[in-house]
C-alpha cells in the first residue's frame, strides 16, 4: 500500500528479489507519503464485496493497519512487514 504524490495505491511486487516486476492500481486519495508492506495472503482474505476504509499507523512503534467496513460493521486489523515506511504526522 504506498502514498505518493497525493494517490493511494495498492501494488504487488516481491520484496525478496531485485526483480523489478510491479502491478500497480489507484485506490484512493492521500495526504501522506509512505509504503507499508503487507504479505498478500493476508489481504486476500479482504477481497470480498465489502469496501474499506483504511487507517495507517504514524509509526514503526504502533504498526498495524486498521481496515473497517464501509457498509457493514466489520473491521480487520493487519501487522505490516519490518521493512515498511511510515507516514510522517
Amino acid at each position: 500500500i504506498v502514498g505518493k504524490a497525493g494517490v493511494l495505491s495498492l501494488e504487488t511486487t516481491t520484496t525478496e528479489t531485485k526483480v523489478t516486476d510491479v502491478f500497480t492500481t489507484v485506490i484512493g486519495k492521500t495526504d501522506k507519503d509512505f509504503k507499508v508492506v503487507v504479505k498478500a495472503e493476508l489481504l486476500t482474505k479482504l477481497m470480498t464485496t465489502e469496501d474499506y476504509t483504511l487507517s495507517i499507523s504514524r509509526n514503526k512503534a504502533e504498526g498495524i493497519l486498521s481496515f473497517k467496513g464501509v457498509k457493514e460493521d466489520i473491521s480487520y486489523f493487519v501487522a505490516p512487514e519490518p521493512n515498511s515506511v511510515y507516514p510522517n504526522g
